[in-house]
């Protein structure tokens, strides 16, 4: 994806790496003004190759093993980081909930996710627009462990649609669901230098399960 503004601020919430294929001029500017690791495609030259069986603008690619070398190269660190998450062990099947479908919708019903429970592996099915989110490379259906939504304002800016600020500091509302069951509380951020803060309705950090975490914002 081209970088957003949003993007990056989520990158340097982890102290990451930010890859990325070109971006809008206010991202150039974040970038900039946040020193990001940056290894942008058209910016900085990093290895990138497009995929002739599919469609433009949609068929960029980067591969992880020469991101990491590009990155050496550039004098990047590649160890530390940070992580909002804590994690504990999944829960026994008898403590588990009941098969339950959560529905994220966003701007458009094209865009709109679904998260189905399954029990036996205790995590959730992932489908957008209604149909199943199928990984291109594996075959299979997305999986995921973890599901937060993450409530907050996104606001259109520069009189195009589709062009919007999403806001990631202060604070909101949010939702967790994991081991088949829901958890409501708040997320938290004080500044753009910041971890987020996923906490519970008392105020307590939220310990999610080993596995993809899915954060709908």
């Amino acid at each position: 994806r081209s970088a957003r503004p949003y993007y990056v601020e989520i990158a340097h919430s982890f102290d990451a790496l930010f890859a990325s294929f070109g971006g809008s001029e206010h991202a150039v500017k974040v970038i900039d003004y946040l020193e990001i690791p940056d290894i942008d495609a058209i910016r900085t030259g990093a290895p990138h190759w497009r995929d002739q069986s599919r469609a433009a603008p949609n068929n960029a690619y980067m591969n992880a093993n020469k991101l990491r070398a590009f990155a050496e190269n550039k004098g990047y660190s590649l160890s530390g980081g940070r992580s909002p998450f804590l994690f504990k062990e999944d829960a026994p099947e008898e403590g588990s909930g009941e098969p339950d479908t959560i529905v994220v919708n966003f701007s458009q019903p094209s865009f709109q996710a679904k998260f189905v429970y399954n029990l036996e592996g205790n995590d959730y099915l992932k489908y957008v627009a209604g149909n199943p989110h199928v990984d291109r490379e594996t075959g299979e259906q997305i999986r995921v462990k973890n599901v937060i939504v993450q409530i907050t304002d996104i606001v259109n800016v520069g009189g195009e649609p589709g062009h919007v600020a999403v806001r990631t500091t202060g604070e909101g509302q949010a939702f967790y669901f994991l081991d088949g069951k829901g958890i409501s509380g708040t997320w938290r951020r004080e500044g753009v230098d910041d971890p987020f803060a996923y906490l519970d309705q008392d105020g307590a950090p939220v310990k999610f399960n080993r596995g993809q975490i899915w954060v709908c914002f």
